[in-house]
């Protein structure tokens, strides 16, 4: 019995040790903790909103939408993670908030399907809330700096494909640079 105990605790300081920032995972190293969790209110953005999530949300700062600045939607949690960038043809460590940890945060109503993503660029596809099995990134940096308008930022959906098979022919289109806003349906 003592033994089965010392296992148990041996195993949960490993466990908990790996959750710290800096911890790695199979698929991603945790950078930053979460500051905004899921039922915090969220502050309306100092400057200008980098990312609207509205539609069946039940977490707002605005009339009908939730809106996050940069620091604000960093502050969801940063995780970060090599892939084979299908459009820039070569490995790449993205960083960033998981998206399923930005759309908890919002409050996305259990009954919810599917987000509707548009870019800057009015680029729309859909992605189904199924995608949340892997750990998709809102990426916020890409190999360790921001990514500027010009070359496909601030903010890109980018799927671990290094890490899981991810059928481009269905996903890549999903891959969305520029990323202005996500309506949850």
């Amino acid at each position: 019995m003592k033994i089965g105990i010392v296992f148990f605790i041996l195993w949960l300081s490993v466990f908990l040790t790996a959750c710290q920032p800096g911890s790695i995972d199979i698929t991603y190293r945790v950078v930053s903790q979460p500051i905004i969790k899921p039922g915090n209110p969220v502050p309306k953005p100092v400057g200008t909103p980098v990312l609207t999530v509205k539609g069946m949300i039940s977490n707002m700062n605005d009339a009908d939408r939730l809106d996050f600045d940069m620091q604000t939607l960093e502050g969801v949690g940063l995780v970060e993670y090599e892939v084979d960038d299908p459009f820039l043809k070569r490995v790449v460590v993205y960083r960033g908030p998981l998206l399923r940890d930005a759309l908890n945060v919002a409050g996305v109503s259990p009954s919810a399907k599917e987000l509707f993503a548009i870019a800057l660029n009015d680029y729309k596809t859909t992605i189904p809330l199924e995608v949340n099995q892997w750990p998709v990134i809102i990426a916020t940096s890409r190999d360790g700096s921001p990514m500027p308008l010009e070359d496909n930022g601030p903010l890109e959906i980018v799927f671990p494909n290094k890490h899981f098979s991810i059928d481009p022919a269905v996903y890549n289109q999903m891959w969305v640079w520029q990323l202005r806003e996500l309506v949850v349906r």
